[in-house]
């Protein structure tokens, strides 16, 4: 056969628009486009051997790789070449050392896993998706995309993207995935990396939208809500709903979240109305106020200024009750609801103040971390957002640089009574100064208990094991470690290669494989339980870094065992006899031959 006959021609992609001619005399592949098809302008063809002459078994193969790249085997060497590039992306190379071509392969259904026969005897597998560029990024944008519509007339519509990953798509992909986002009024928040920095531009810039990287996940959770409170513009609640006392209020409920987590269906929500008592309340207090309530009022029969507080807990995959601790309740954001008597609301002649509010957020314990949500809605006049000023009574937190933000979080480092004190003014200067109490309560230590369970008898080896029992628990965090220790002699060193006894000390014992320790000591055996503690910080609401501020509490406990008898002797009885050519001495060992 002539090394110009084709051996194989393969389709190699789901549209049968690209098929692969392979050449088994000169080890070679060309490659085709079936629709634009030019005998004399192939896409491209890629020789392995250097143009040696091979066996005349030689196989090739062309493996699709998603929709734009291939996998080629030609004897013995192989590439990924990518189409639409017209340039191979990742050359493996050909290897000499093979004493036959490549024979059958598999390739799984999802075109994710090849494995392929070398010769007659070895099997090489491995997953495709190595020698590829976040194949099926394109039509998994797209897919999405077209699948999913906005809520009708919102105006900030965010398309969120967040990969580290290299990305490989055309122009024409680009702008395929930026006009459909502009059709639907969106722009895309592209979080990457320096790997995927070209693609990512391309496509926040095509959209209005923006590009930045990111480090892990609270990070770039952190950038996201940055950038939706940059293009929403912090400003005080400016709606204002008028109702008369006694009739029904109507309210409209919207629920997002920055991770796309559900609702919580199960927690149902929580409501709560705040009177302003700087507002005239002729008929009195409501006798709900500043309650958690677990559905709204349908209407309010003391007249006077209130703030409704709604708010809704997310459920992240998997929604079960091992995430619960996952699971986050929404900011606090009021709305101004004003009762009036007769047919308008009163005409007030005095300034009302701007109205604060702080949410205090975390399970308040020493060391740990505590959450910070700063709201305020306007009074009279527009508030002035650059006066906001927040201390605390005490300055055991940490960082101990003084909070500027609306959002941020600090951990304490002392137990008790604590205070924020937060002021702003309107755009006239009128100032409003509120000072929340919260307790910061101590963190209990872990306890520690174990068991050794065992009959205390040694083996012939001279080791009694003894299974060891953990019983150690925590009482507010996570175990984070659990050691073990058995005391012995301390020796010290005189300096001329002698030792000398000097009290006991505890030494680093491991459990084996079996959750057994094994000891040899004749008698009483000492040993130490150490258990520490262990639990999570993260990233804090204003990018604060406060897992460097853990404390780690441990526990130990000391208990005894015993290990009662020596470890069996082996006796065994030579018998004499006459050793001929051909016979061996017999050995009596425990009365067994």
């Amino acid at each position: 056969m002539e090394s110009n006959t084709p051996t194989l021609i393969l389709p190699i992609d789901t549209q049968q628009r690209y098929a692969g001619f392979g050449y088994y005399r000169d080890s070679s592949v060309t490659i085709y486009d079936l629709i634009d098809f030019d005998k004399n302008n192939s896409v491209l063809t890629i020789y392995f051997s250097d143009g040696k002459i091979l066996e005349d078994n030689s196989r090739g193969r062309v493996v699709p790789i998603g929709s734009n790249k291939v996998f080629i085997i030609i004897d013995k060497g192989t590439c990924v070449y990518d189409y639409s590039k017209n340039k191979t992306v990742y050359d493996i190379g050909y290897t000499y050392n093979l004493s036959s071509s490549y024979q059958d392969y598999a390739l799984s259904p999802n075109g994710k896993y090849l494995s392929y026969l070398v010769g007659n005897y070895h099997w090489e597998a491995g997953r495709i998706v190595h020698y590829k560029l976040n194949i099926g990024f394109y039509e998994d944008v797209i897919n999405k995309l077209n699948n999913y519509n906005f809520r009708d007339n919102s105006e900030n519509n965010l398309i969120i993207i967040k990969t580290k990953n290299s990305i490989d798509i055309t122009q024409n992909q680009i702008n395929d995935i930026c006009n459909i986002a502009i059709n639907k009024n969106a722009k895309i928040v592209f979080l990457g990396s320096e790997d995927n920095r070209y693609i990512g531009e391309q496509l926040a810039s095509g959209t209005n939208g923006v590009f930045t990287t990111y480090t892990n996940l609270d990070n770039a959770i952190f950038k996201l809500k940055e950038y939706v409170e940059s293009i929403l513009t912090t400003q005080g609640n400016k709606k204002t709903i008028y109702v008369k006392k006694g009739e029904t209020i109507i309210y409209e409920k919207h629920y997002s979240d920055y991770e796309n987590d559900s609702e919580h269906k199960a927690s149902g929500e929580l409501w709560k109305y705040t009177q302003d008592l700087s507002y005239p309340h002729p008929d009195g207090i409501i006798s709900y106020n500043e309650q958690w309530l677990t559905s709204p009022k349908t209407s309010i029969d003391k007249a006077g200024r209130y703030f409704v507080t709604f708010l809704k807990k997310d459920n992240p995959p998997p929604g079960n009750d091992n995430y619960s601790n996952y699971r986050k309740w929404s900011n606090e954001n009021p709305t101004e609801i004003i009762v009036y008597d007769g047919e308008f609301p009163p005409v007030l002649h005095e300034t009302v103040k701007p109205k604060i509010f702080v949410d205090i957020i975390g399970d308040l314990r020493v060391n740990h971390r505590v959450d910070f949500v700063i709201t305020a809605i306007k009074g009279s006049n527009d508030i002035d957002w650059s006066s906001l000023n927040i201390s605390f009574d005490r300055t055991d937190y940490l960082p101990n640089s003084k909070p500027s933000t609306l959002e941020f979080s600090r951990v304490f480092t002392q137990t008790g009574e604590h205070s924020i004190i937060v002021t702003l003014k309107d755009i006239e200067g009128n100032p409003t100064t509120i000072t929340v109490p919260f307790t910061i309560n101590d963190d209990l230590p872990p306890v520690a208990d174990f068991n050794l369970v065992g009959d205390g008898y040694r083996n012939e080896l001279g080791i009694a094991n003894f299974e060891i029992n953990d019983s150690s628990y925590s009482n507010d965090d996570e175990i984070g470690t659990v050691k073990y220790y058995i005391e012995g002699t301390k020796y010290i060193d005189n300096g001329d290669g002698t030792y000398t006894p000097n009290g006991t000390e505890y030494y680093p014992i491991e459990p084996n494989e079996y959750g057994e320790i094994e000891l040899d000591k004749i008698g009483l055996n000492i040993d130490k339980q150490i258990v520490t503690e262990s639990y999570v910080n993260g990233i804090g609401l204003n990018g604060e870094d406060l897992d460097k501020y853990r404390v780690f509490k441990t526990a130990e406990i000391i208990k005894g065992v015993n290990v009662i008898n020596e470890a069996p002797q082996v006796e065994y009885i030579v018998i004499p006899n006459i050793i001929k050519i051909g016979d061996s001495i017999e050995h009596i060992i425990n009365n067994y031959r």
